[in-house]
C-alpha cells in the first residue's frame, strides 16, 4: 500500500513541529554527524535530523534525533545514543508512522509511543511544556534547575555516561599526542621542549580540527601542512593577540596535527571536556602545588549557577567576575546561562559582544589563563577573542577592588592552602590562616547582589570564618550550604561546601542547609539531589550568638542528647608525645622494633592495623627528656588508660577506634591517651568512642572535621549515663571480644567461625550503648543509618546495620535479638511446610513484603 506521507514529508513535519516548540532553524541539523564515543573506534554517525537548545551544539545541548527508519530494531537505535539526545523520533513512511524512543544509558533503548503522521502536530502542541528547549536542557543541567522536572523520557544517566566516556577519550588523545611529540622531539634535541608552547600548539591543533568538524567556512582548518592551520587558526582567533609563542619544530607540529586531524569528530564535543582535559592531562604537578590548583568540576560550576537567580538582575546588569578563573568553569557555566536569558533575535555577533563585556576573570597563572581563554572561545563558538581574564595575583593586584565593585555576581574557588610565606608576592592582611578565607573577606568588601563560592568545610564553623560569615547573614536574605564528601577534587582530599547568596537582608532570612554523602555523590552530579536537606527554622537563626548557616543531618539526634554530660566530664583526653625533630628524618633515632634502654613499648602509627578494643602489634619509643618538644612525656602512660587515634581512620564515618591498653603503652602524637576519672570505668569509655554515635558525632560535627579527630571535639562527645547493670554487661562483652580477637589470632584456620563470634559481640557493645542513650528509635535508626556501606574499623567485616530495604525503626537491640529474628515473617515461613497453592503462597508472600513496614517502634 501506497504511503500517505513521504519520508520528506515526515521530515517536514518534524522540523515544523520543532521550530513551534521554539528550536531556532540555526539549531536544527539535518544529516547531522557525530562521533559515536560509546564504540571503541569512535565511528561517525549521521541522524537525518538533530534539534539542539543552545549553542554550541553537543551532546550536553541535544534535546531530539529524528532518523527515518523503515527496517529497525531497538538494537539499531543504540548508533544513536552518543547523540546525547534523550529521545529519538522514528519515522517510517512506509509503514505510515512514527515511533517514540527513549534513549538510555545503557542496554537498548525503550519504546514510549506511537504517533499517527497526521497527528504529529497536534503531539507537539500537546507536549510543548516537556518538549521545548528550555525543558529539555534544563533536565539535562543535572537536574540542577530549582524544582522538580518529570520527563518520561528523560535517563539522569546518559549524559554523565556520555560525558565520562568523552573526557576519556579526549584525555587520552591529548597524552598520546603529548607523548609521541616528546619522542619525536628527543630525537634531535638534548633538552625537553617547551611544554607550554607545545600545549599553545595542541590548541591550535584543536581548534581547527574543531571549526573543520563542525562545518565553518574554510579551506584550511583541515590543511595536511600544519603551519596553514596555525596560520589561520591565528588569524581567526588571535588576530589582536600578541605571539604567545608556539613550538616551531617542524617534525613535531606535524605529528601533532597528523594525530588530531584524523581523531574522532569534534563536531559533538562539549566545551566541558576541556576543563576535565585541564584538569587531567595539562596541569603539571609543579603547578598544582605552586597554585594550589583544584579544578572545579563543571557540574558543581553549574549547580551553583543553576541556584543564582540571574534573571532577577537587569540584562546588562549580569556581570560576572570569577577570582582564580583556572580554566573558568564559573565564567562557562555563566555564559550558558546568560545564553538562555538573551533574546532570540539577538544576532551572533551582539551576543559575543554582550558576553565579553558580561564575563570577566583574573588568574595568576599564565597558561590557565591561556586555557580560560580557549575554553571560552570553543563554548562562544566561533566567535574570536577578546576575554577579559586579566592575568594577576587576587590578593595583591590593584585591580582586584575595581572587578569587586563593578561585579554583581562573583563566583569563585579560590585555593584552600595555607597563604604561602616565601618565595610569593603575595601579600595578605595580618592574621588571614587561608587563602580561601582571605578571598571571601575580600569579595565581601564589596558585597556583590549574588554569590556562589566553593570553599573548606571550615567555613560553617572555623574560627577565621566567623566575621566572614557574620557580614555575609548580614548582607544576604537567602543563604544556601551544601556539604560535600572529600572525593570532590581528583587531587585534594578536603571536605567543601558549596555557598550561595542572594537578595538584600530582610527581618526574616531564609537558610538552606544539604549534606551530600560519599556515596550520593555521583547522584548529586547527574540530579543536584543532596542526600539530606532542610530549611533552618527562623527560630534557631534568630536565637543564634553567630550566624548558623548548616546544621548536621543528625542534629536532632544530638539535640535530644544535649542534656547528658560531655567525654571530657568523666575523663582526661591528652595528646601523645611530641619530638623536637620530624620523625620522618629521624626515625632509625626515635623508634625502635626491639627493646632498648631509655626507649618504652608504644604505638606510633595509626596504619598499623590500630582496630577496636585490641592491641596489636607495638614498637618502642624514644622517651629521653632531651629529645621532647613538650611534656607529654610527664604523663602517667603507665597507668591503665584508653588510647584512640588522633589522625582519622577513614574518610567516611568511621573516624575513630578505642583500646584499652592494661600494659603502660607510651603513645606517639598521632594518638590521644584517655585517663578516666572517678566512677568511670575504662571499658564505658572505650565502648562509647568504638560506638556510632561517637563515631558519628565525630563525621558529622563541623568543629571535629579534618583530618585528625581534635581533642576538643572528643571531649565533647556525649555520655551516657550508665546503669550498674549496663556497666557489668559491657565490661563482660568487650572483654569477651578481646579474647576472642586473640583465639582467632592465633586459630586462623577458626577463622570464619570466630569472626562471625566477634561481630555478634561488637552487634551486642553497640546495643548496649545506644541503649543507655536513650534515643527516641526514628533517631537511632537516622544515626545507623549513616553508616550503610561503610567498612567498620578492623578485622570484622561490617558494613552497615539495617538491610538496605529496611524501614521501620527498630532499635537496634530488639533487631539482634532472637526473640525479633525469629518474629519476622521470612522466619516464620522457614519453619512452614512448603505450600503447593498458588494462591496461598503469594498471599504469603504478600504478607512477607509487608510486615517489616507495619512493625515500628516508636517509644
Amino acid at each position: 500500500m501506497e504511503a500517505r506521507f513521504s519520508a520528506t514529508q515526515l521530515l517536514d513535519l518534524t522540523h515544523n513541529g520543532l521550530q513551534e516548540l521554539g528550536y531556532r532553524d540555526d539549531l536544527l541539523r539535518h544529516r547531522y554527524s557525530f562521533a559515536d564515543v560509546l564504540i571503541d573506534s569512535s565511528p561517525t554517525r549521521t541522524i537525518d535530523l538533530a534539534a539542539f537548545a543552545q549553542e554550541p551544539p553537543s551532546y550536553r545541548s541535544a534535546c531530539f534525533g529524528v532518523a527515518i527508519l523503515d527496517q529497525y530494531g531497538p538494537d539499531t537505535l543504540q548508533q544513536y545514543r552518543a547523540l546525547g539526545a534523550p529521545q529519538i523520533l522514528v519515522l517510517s513512511p512506509e509503514q505510515g508512522i512514527v515511533r517514540r524512543w527513549r534513549m538510555t544509558a545503557s542496554g537498548a533503548p525503550t519504546f514510549i509511543e506511537e504517533i499517527a503522521p497526521e497527528h504529529l502536530s497536534t503531539a507537539f502542541h500537546a507536549n510543548r511544556n516537556e518538549w521545548n528547549p528550555d525543558a529539555v536542557l534544563r533536565a539535562k543541567s543535572i537536574g540542577f534547575a530549582r524544582g522538580p522536572v518529570q520527563l518520561d523520557f528523560f535517563d539522569t544517566g546518559l549524559l554523565p555516561t556520555l560525558e565520562g566516556t568523552t573526557h576519556k577519550k579526549l584525555d587520552q588523545l591529548l597524552r598520546d599526542v603529548l607523548a609521541t611529540c616528546k619522542a619525536v622531539y628527543a630525537e634531535h634535541h638534548d633538552s625537553e621542549p617547551d611544554y607550554q608552547a607545545l600545549f599553545r600548539l595542541i590548541f591550535r591543533f584543536i581548534a581547527s580540527k574543531m571549526l573543520a568538524d563542525r562545518g565553518y567556512p574554510g579551506d584550511d582548518w583541515l590543511h595536511p601542512d600544519p603551519q596553514r592551520v596555525i596560520a589561520a587558526v591565528d588569524a581567526f582567533y588571535f588576530r589582536q593577540a600578541p605571539d604567545e609563542g608556539l613550538l616551531q619544530d617542524p617534525l613535531v607540529q606535524r605529528v601533532a596535527w597528523d594525530t588530531i586531524r584524523t581523531a574522532f569528530l569534534f563536531q559533538n564535543l562539549s566545551v566541558e571536556a576541556l576543563a576535565y582535559v585541564y584538569e587531567n592531562t595539562l596541569v603539571s604537578e609543579r603547578n598544582r602545588e605552586l597554585f594550589d590548583t583544584h579544578a572545579t568540576p563543571p557540574q558543581l560550576a553549574e549547580y551553583i549557577v543553576q541556584q543564582l537567580p540571574f534573571d532577577e538582575l537587569p540584562q546588562d546588569e549580569r556581570r560576572v567576575f570569577e577570582p582564580f578563573t583556572g580554566h573558568a568553569p564559573f565564567l562557562i557555566a555563566a555564559l550558558g546561562r546568560l545564553r538562555t536569558l538573551l533574546p532570540s533575535t539577538m544576532d551572533t555577533n551582539q551576543r559575543h559582544d554582550y558576553f565579553v563585556r558580561m564575563l570577566r576573570g583574573m588568574e595568576l597563572d599564565a597558561f590557565a589563563r591561556e586555557v580560560a581563554r580557549y575554553s571560552l572561545i570553543l563554548a562562544d563558538y566561533p566567535n574570536p577573542d577578546g576575554w577579559d581574564i586579566r592575568q594577576a595575583d587576587v590578593f595583591s593586584s590593584p585591580h582586584t577592588d575595581t572587578y569587586l565593585q563593578q561585579a554583581r555576581i562573583v563566583l569563585c574557588n579560590p585555593p584552600f592552602s595555607d597563604v604561602p610565606t616565601r618565595g610569593t608576592q603575595t601579600r595578605l592582611r595580618a592574621g588571614a590562616a587561608k587563602r580561601a578565607v582571605e578571598a571571601l573577606n575580600r569579595v565581601m568588601r564589596y558585597p556583590p547582589a549574588q554569590l556562589g563560592f566553593v570553599l573548606p568545610k571550615a567555613f560553617v564553623s572555623g574560627q577565621e570564618y566567623r566575621n566572614a560569615r557574620k557580614q555575609l547573614a548580614a548582607s544576604y536574605q537567602e543563604i544556601a550550604v551544601v556539604t560535600l564528601p572529600d572525593t570532590v577534587f581528583q587531587y585534594s582530599d578536603v571536605e567543601t561546601v558549596l555557598l550561595t547568596a542572594h537578595s538584600p537582608r530582610t527581618r526574616s532570612p531564609r537558610r538552606r542547609t544539604a549534606s551530600v554523602n560519599k556515596q550520593d555523590y555521583d547522584r548529586f552530579l547527574q540530579t543536584g539531589i543532596p542526600t539530606w536537606q532542610e530549611e533552618l527554622p527562623s527560630e534557631s537563626i534568630n536565637a543564634a550568638d553567630y550566624p548558623v548557616f548548616w546544621r548536621t543531618p543528625l542534629w536532632r539526634v544530638w539535640e535530644a542528647l544535649s542534656r547528658l554530660p560531655r567525654l571530657g566530664d568523666v575523663a582526661e583526653v591528652h595528646r601523645g608525645i611530641e619530638y623536637r625533630v620530624p620523625m620522618s628524618s629521624h626515625k632509625a633515632e626515635l623508634v625502635s622494633s626491639e627493646p632498648r634502654s631509655g626507649f618504652a613499648a608504644g604505638l606510633v602509627s595509626a596504619k598499623d592495623n590500630f582496630e577496636p578494643f585490641f592491641t596489636g602489634k607495638f614498637a618502642f619509643l624514644n622517651t629521653d627528656a632531651s629529645v621532647m618538644l613538650y611534656e607529654a612525656y610527664k604523663l602517667p602512660w603507665d597507668r591503665p588508660k584508653v588510647i584512640v587515634n588522633a589522625a582519622r581512620l577513614s574518610r567516611g564515618p568511621w573516624r575513630i577506634a578505642a583500646v584499652i591498653d592494661h600494659q603502660g603503652l607510651v603513645c606517639y602524637q598521632r594518638f590521644h591517651g584517655i585517663w578516666a576519672k572517678a566512677n568511670t570505668s575504662l571499658e564505658e569509655i572505650a565502648s562509647v568512642l568504638n560506638s556510632p554515635l561517637a563515631n558519628a558525632f565525630l563525621y558529622t560535627n563541623p568543629a571535629a572535621g579534618g583530618r585528625d579527630n581534635q581533642i576538643r571535639a572528643i571531649e565533647d562527645i556525649p555520655f551516657p549515663d550508665f546503669t550498674t547493670a549496663q556497666t557489668q554487661t559491657l565490661v563482660i562483652l568487650v572483654n569477651q571480644y578481646r579474647l576472642y580477637r586473640s583465639q582467632w589470632l592465633q586459630n586462623p584456620d577458626q577463622a570464619e567461625e570466630l569472626e562471625e563470634t566477634c561481630r555478634q559481640l561488637l552487634a551486642q557493645i553497640d546495643a548496649e550503648v545506644l541503649s543507655a542513650y536513650e534515643l527516641p528509635p526514628r533517631l537511632e535508626k537516622q544515626l545507623l543509618d549513616t553508616f550503610a556501606g561503610y567498612q567498620r574499623p578492623g578485622p570484622v567485616h561490617f558494613t552497615g546495620y539495617y538491610p538496605t530495604d529496611f524501614r521501620p525503626a527498630i532499635p537496634w537491640r530488639i533487631f539482634i535479638s532472637q526473640g525479633f529474628q525469629n518474629a519476622g515473617a521470612r522466619s516464620t515461613i522457614s519453619r512452614l511446610p512448603v505450600l503447593n497453592d498458588p494462591v496461598i503462597s503469594v498471599a504469603v508472600r504478600e504478607l512477607d513484603d509487608s510486615s517489616d513496614d507495619d512493625y515500628d517502634i516508636d517509644a
